[in-house]
């Protein structure tokens, strides 16, 4: 790959500016070096091509295939190669071919070393051979095929680099202790995109991400919960299809659903309500215990004092509060942190407390009070607090995908603290939504973010299973 190639490539891996940016910088090369000017191709039509809309279709491509007819572990390296029509001829298909090797880094020669197991290891993209047509149909002199080829070749290798950076590389590295990622046009043209490595089991600790915020109108609350009961099923789903096996297998259900502390619940908790009875809510619910003190002095509300290991807390005692939203418990087979594993999304309203509404916050009810907590939060008929999750070894990058996702398209005041950095990769995702946005608009832009999520979400379920298996 020329240098100008491997700048773009670096450029996604390092800042991770998004795909569409880095082609469309292209195009814009491309057209201030074309020759001659007299015949150009269509620079409008190819900038308009769906360069995000392609990149997830080939994204879902390569899991399907993963998942359903993965590599043995001892093939160490993947080669992304393509299939180009003969000569400037316009009507055969650009294809793109994965094939394994065993023999990854032994010698210029591995990527020949391979074999391509069926067919569905080849995938006709149709942006490429619209991009490819585009290009070569304004041939005069007889380059602009390899231009053609240079442009679709420099596309898959930002998708393959996007894939290097984020949950899709589970799916690639598969059940290898390392594999290395190749894209080129033969075994020695091309660009090493690096080698994935094993994560380390417990190198990175557990750690507690929380959040909250407010979701302001009623129109996007029920756009928002909406979301939110969606991923909650993606949840749900692979918890049924896996308790199917591991029922037969290890018997072990009772430790994958509670835990004599904790009460079992439903994979999904879904809230349309009012509550009643003796609830106590946390200040953390709006994340600065001065403002809740002030709030609940203006409202003319008395707040309960508590000592907890020698510090002293606030609750704000309420008979009544409306509830609407969804929980959900987070995939994970190792039942690690029961009770500690759900993703709360519930929004209250109180007309006893004003200051609580469109809050976000998370539920538990007096039998799991009477089990997870002390006095006098284990007598209280509802606790309502801030939401958090508690992970190890994984799931870590997809929550902070999912939280940056929501905070952009519907709270921008939503904060969410991991690892001590609040808003955890935010500026990173920030980047990626403000231009799809900005291109396509909000809807558009949402959906394709839903699809990303949904994508990374099958691949960390995936890993998932697999260390637990481990």
């Amino acid at each position: 790959m020329t240098p100008d190639a491997i700048i773009p490539v670096r450029r996604l891996i390092d800042e991770r500016v998004p795909i569409r940016v880095l082609m469309e910088q292209r195009l814009v090369t491309m057209a201030r070096d074309w020759i001659p000017r007299e015949q150009t191709p269509d620079w409008d039509a190819l900038r308009a091509l769906d360069f995000e809309g392609e990149f997830l279709r080939m994204s879902e491509w390569i899991h399907g295939i993963l998942t359903r007819d993965p590599f043995p572990a001892d093939v160490n390296g993947l080669f992304f190669g393509f299939l180009f029509p003969p000569s400037r001829d316009l009507k055969s298909a650009v294809a793109i071919f994965l094939s394994g090797s065993r023999f990854y880094g032994n010698d210029g020669d591995w990527a020949r070393k391979g074999e391509v197991p069926d067919d569905g290891f080849i995938d006709h993209s149709p942006l490429l051979l619209m991009a490819y047509r585009l290009i070569v149909s304004a041939d005069v002199f007889g380059n602009a095929r390899d231009l053609a080829i240079g442009f679709c070749h420099l596309f898959v290798s930002l998708a393959v680099a996007e894939w290097y950076c984020t949950p899709m590389r589970h799916t690639l590295r598969g059940r290898a202790p390392s594999r290395g990622l190749f894209v080129g046009l033969d075994p020695w043209m091309g660009f090493n995109i690096g080698v994935l490595e094993a994560d380390r089991p417990g190198g990175s600790g557990s750690v507690v991400v929380s959040w909250h915020g407010a979701i302001k109108g009623g129109a996007r609350q029920a756009e928002w919960l909406t979301s939110i009961r969606q991923i909650a099923n993606w949840h749900e789903l692979r918890w049924n299809e896996v308790s199917i096996w591991d029922e037969r297998r290890l018997g072990a259900l009772a430790k994958l659903r509670g835990s004599p502390d904790v009460p079992a619940r439903p994979v999904i908790r879904w809230f349309d309500e009012e509550l009643h009875g003796r609830i106590l809510v946390s200040p953390d619910v709006i994340g600065d215990q001065a403002v809740f003190k002030k709030e609940a002095v203006r409202y003319g509300i008395t707040l309960e004092e508590i000592e907890i290991h020698g510090q002293t807390h606030v609750l704000l005692p309420l008979k009544r509060l409306e509830v609407r939203g969804v929980d959900f418990r987070a995939f994970d087979l190792r039942g690690l942190y029961p009770g500690e594993d759900r993703m709360s999304f519930f929004l209250l309203h109180s007309d006893e407390a004003p200051f609580l509404n469109d809050r976000i916050a998370a539920i538990d009810e007096r039998a799991f009070n009477l089990k997870a907590y002390a006095r006098p939060v284990a007598h209280a008929d509802w606790y309502v607090q801030s939401p958090f999750v508690h992970l190890r070894d994984y799931g870590e990058e997809w929550t902070a995908e999912f939280l940056a996702w929501l905070r952009y398209f519907f709270a921008p005041d939503f904060q969410y603290s991991h690892r001590g950095d609040p808003s955890f990769h935010y500026t990173r995702f920030l980047t990626q939504h403000e231009f799809l946005d900005e291109r396509f608009g909000r809807e558009t832009a949402m959906e394709l973010g839903l699809r990303r999520l949904h994508l990374h979400f099958l691949a960390e379920a995936k890993r998932a299973a697999e260390i637990f298996e481990t």
